[in-house]
């Protein structure tokens, strides 16, 4: 069977078990207490009458409420689709990369809305350490006391605030040198003289990392260590060769390669059928690169998606 015909197939691999449900719902309890607070902090500031005190209460409950949403609202998976792209636009142009044309999935953006939850913060410090003004002037001391503690508070937040920013930016363009992973043929019409030595980029904020199928020499599923208060999450554990490993910075490559699909706009049931399918298949992973190989692609993301 052609790999065209194969696109009309479901994902050729199963969903690990250990990686517990493929469609986890959002957090229900974050969005109530998020609803809760951000009621809370309402009914403070619109019964206030402009009192600084009661002001500064009801702009930090409304704070937590609304990253309470925030986080409620949070999809546990990405949901995009890899793209087909010219492997030079995902590196400085200083080296030829060995595939010419790959299956590129980004690292998940931040989203607007934790963009907007950091700008919040700050704009609600500030507004605190404001607040610690007014008091002050108005001749009560407590206010000349806590406005040491509201600066100290305000400035991480903004710092945090400006990160976000320039994080969104770059995982918005690709003249940034974007951060995630991508797939190639591994050797097909490889440049550079880098033949044979593509297939799985790992694209890092450092030089990116190739590693060719040939290299890897077993790939399994597991999860991330249990935390108190923390989900466990999907981990894709890669065994390499490192003498086959490219590093372009000269870095050494370990002998296992820690995937965290989680953190990539594709749904990790897609990222390890191909990882997977594509280490064990030729005619699958030649076929990486190709329109053929992208319909493939999308074909496992559409199927996902309608579980």
């Amino acid at each position: 069977m052609s790999v065209t015909e194969d696109a009309s197939r479901a994902v050729p691999v199963p969903w690990p078990e250990e990686w517990g449900e493929p469609h986890p719902p959002r957090n229900r309890g974050m969005l109530g207490v998020g609803i809760a607070l951000l009621a809370l902090g309402t009914a403070f500031l619109a019964t206030t009458a402009g009192a600084a005190g009661p002001v500064a209460g009801g702009t930090v409950f409304a704070l937590f409420g609304f990253t309470a949403l925030t986080v409620g609202l949070h999809r546990p998976f990405g949901s995009g689709r890899p793209r087909l792209i010219n492997a030079v636009t995902l590196t400085r142009a200083r080296v030829a990369p060995p595939d010419s044309w790959v299956h590129f999935t980004r690292e998940r953006r931040l989203g607007a809305g934790y963009a907007l939850l950091a700008w919040a913060w700050a704009a609600g410090m500030s507004a605190l350490a404001v607040s610690a003004i007014v008091i002050g002037l108005g001749g009560r001391v407590a206010g000349w006391v806590a406005l040491p503690f509201t600066l100290a508070l305000a400035a991480p937040v903004w710092y945090l605030a400006v990160r976000s920013s320039i994080s969104q930016h770059r995982l918005n363009s690709f003249g940034r040198r974007p951060v995630g992973i991508s797939l190639g043929p591994g050797g097909l019409g490889g440049l550079g003289g880098l033949g044979g030595l593509g297939g799985l980029g790992v694209l890092r904020l450092a030089d990116p990392v190739y590693i060719p199928w040939s290299a890897i020499r077993g790939i399994r599923s597991e999860v991330t260590a249990p935390r108190r208060g923390t989900a466990q999450q999907p981990l894709i554990l890669i065994r390499v060769d490192p003498h086959q490993v490219l590093a372009p910075d000269g870095t050494t490559v370990p002998s296992t390669v820690t995937i965290m699909p989680a953190n990539l706009n594709l749904h990790p049931h897609v990222l390890w059928a191909a990882l997977s399918a594509s280490a064990r298949m030729p005619d699958l992973r030649d076929s990486r690169g190709t329109s053929a190989g992208q319909q493939l692609l999308e074909s496992w993301c559409a199927e996902t998606a309608r579980r």
